[in-house]
């Protein structure tokens, strides 16, 4: 099955949330997330700008009992998200869900204009948990700014040739979320036959 994600569009380019839900610095937060949600359960989502089954691909919601999808917009309302129909947001507050998970980024704006329909009691919880550091960010206002997330920047060293190795070479790969950050090195084998890059994680 594929997964519904979209890491490129024609006209804006690399999908910048593909990329901050794949960073390496925010797997560990977006693991913990998951088991808080889990904790909370059952919780309600909003999907507010459309980015929960991005999320969902890459963070297993469907152990989670969760109490229902809803959305702002209402051509959206009555469409399949997670296998459940949104429903509006305005209906939020009717349901039983202990948390609800906001699914964007920057929320404190969204999270404002919803606290009308959130359930009594419930806790909040948003994408933002999945943040890199501040101090990585170029633009710290936008956290999708494509410059903050700038991964398509590598740089080549030098090709080695292993003394295990036969009918190819390695070349030594730094790359870079941004220019001057070097995240890892990496290692991709290049073999000589087809001529193709092939990463070896």
């Amino acid at each position: 099955m594929a997964l519904r994600i979209e890491t490129f569009d024609n006209a804006r380019g690399g999908n910048t949330l593909y990329k901050a839900l794949t960073h390496p610095a925010a797997a560990p937060s977006g693991r913990a997330l998951i088991g808080k949600l889990a904790r909370h359960a059952p919780i309600a989502i909003y999907d507010a700008g459309g980015a929960l089954e991005a999320f969902s691909a890459f963070y297993d919601l469907d152990q989670i009992e969760i109490d229902g999808v809803y959305v702002q917009q209402v051509p959206r309302v009555g469409d399949v998200v997670l296998g459940r129909r949104t429903r509006p947001i305005t209906e939020l507050a009717c349901y039983r869900a202990r948390a609800v998970f906001v699914a964007v980024f920057d929320s404190e704006r969204v999270v404002a204009q919803m606290r009308p329909y959130l359930p009594e009691g419930a806790e909040v919880f948003s994408l933002d948990a999945l943040r890199v550091p501040a101090d990585r960010l170029t633009n710290s206002r936008r956290y999708l700014d494509p410059l903050n997330f700038a991964t398509n920047f590598a740089f080549f060293s030098r090709w080695r040739r292993p003394a295990h190795s036969a009918g190819h070479s390695e070349l030594l790969v730094r790359i870079r979320s941004r220019p001057c950050q070097l995240l890892d090195d990496v290692v991709c084998r290049r073999r000589q036959v087809i001529g193709r890059m092939v990463p070896r994680l």
